[in-house]
């Protein structure tokens, strides 16, 4: 483990995108108790989770029978084929420019701009939300008649507001790019899912008329499901200048069941650990295993922010949520706390009521003068 962790952290990740094969498989010699060590590794470009779950039961079921017949599997070809002839009946322009058009501003959390990142300078965590909240938001989502990951969708724009100080906010969302209805899709092995922008102005809606409306835009995005990224950038009021937003988000069925991937409890195979990188610098996947289980986060975040204050305005927002939602509170989903009640008892209280330096009394003129005398070249004011 801690070998694997080194060469994570070290950069021996990375893949050169010009030379094939984007999947590779390392095994180590037999080690005195028999066993061999293997190492998976694979760009998104070619695979996806779906993808991964399938190649792993296959090797499970010729662990255990290594005669059996694996199932057909669907060309990938087919399903470029199928992409290739629906896009040109899609209005693109029209609907990316309709939702996008007059956003000039991205939407970059703690001012974190660069999304185009190797993996090196991002940090993993990993939360479990309690069986009471869990439950409580599958009940708010039959209760409102949406997905539970339209809650979480809406939670992160929440935190996504406080963390940049506008109430108009764009992320990317995963889309799994298996809804078209093609044939034995459920069981085709290669790179299916896409990333597009989901915008969320918060405004003065309440939180029923704010679910409503982000579940009816996370709607509106299926059929869009291939549209490459890239293209819908550019019917944003930004075009093709820079990043729409720096932060994803990910909702994921049955990610919690990985570690147990390759069972039945009978094989010889083990899942020892995974590792998964991404060039984003503020990333949250939510993990749902199911009604029985509750849900998981992980948090994909760029070393300079602090994952357990994140997880923190996470759980806040989904707790102030199932709260206005439980009581049809009119109150704006923008007004809803975020910080937790230690953070805003610091801010508003001790930080507050610090006493000022002996030096520094006086009129915020002089305060301002004296500072300008000790440190000229200081920077004064970041807006």
């Amino acid at each position: 483990p801690a070998a694997f962790d080194d060469y994570v952290q070290n950069g021996a990740h990375g893949m050169d995108l010009t030379q094939a094969p984007l999947l590779q498989l390392a095994v180590t010699e037999a080690d005195a108790a028999g066993r061999h060590y293997v190492l998976l590794k694979f760009h998104h470009l070619i695979t996806d989770h779906v993808s991964l779950q399938l190649l792993l039961d296959e090797l499970a079921q010729l662990e255990q029978q290594p005669d059996a017949a694996l199932p057909p599997v669907l060309p990938y070809r087919d399903f470029i084929a199928r992409t290739l002839a629906q896009l040109p009946k899609l209005d693109v322009a029209g609907f990316f420019s309709a939702k996008l058009g007059d956003v000039d501003t991205p939407t970059l959390p703690f001012g974190l701009a660069q999304v185009l990142g190797d993996g090196r300078e991002i940090e993993e965590h990993s939360y479990s939300l309690s069986a009471e909240l869990s439950a409580q938001l599958r009940a708010q989502a039959r209760a409102q008649q949406v997905s539970p990951a339209v809650l979480f969708h809406l939670a992160f724009a929440q935190v996504l507001s406080a963390c940049t100080g506008r109430d108009d906010v764009v992320f990317g969302t995963v889309l799994s790019g298996r809804m078209n209805g093609m044939p034995g899709i459920e069981r085709l092995l290669g790179m299916l899912i896409n990333t597009l922008p989901l915008r969320v102005q918060l405004g003065t809606k309440d939180a029923v008329t704010l679910l409503q409306q982000v579940s009816a835009d996370l709607q509106a995005l299926l059929p869009y499901e291939q549209v490459s990224l890239a293209q819908a950038q550019r019917y944003s009021g930004l075009g093709g200048n820079g990043a729409l937003f720096s932060a994803m988000f990910n909702y994921r069925h049955d990610s919690a069941a990985e570690a147990n991937v390759v069972a039945p409890a009978s094989s010889a195979l083990q899942l020892l650990g995974s590792r998964e990188r991404t060039n984003y610098p503020f990333e949250l996947s939510v993990n749902d295993a199911g009604a029985a289980e509750p849900f998981s986060l992980d948090l994909q975040l760029h070393r300079s922010i602090s994952g357990p204050r994140v997880a923190g305005y996470l759980q806040t927002a989904l707790e102030a949520l199932v709260a206005a939602l439980t009581a049809g509170s009119p109150l704006p989903v923008l007004e809803l706390p975020v910080l937790p009640a230690a953070e805003q008892q610091q801010q508003l209280q001790q930080w507050q009521s610090a006493p000022l330096d002996a030096v520094s009394a006086g009129s915020i003129q002089q305060r301002f003068e004296q500072q300008a005398a000790q440190t000229p070249d200081a920077v004064a004011l970041v807006f």
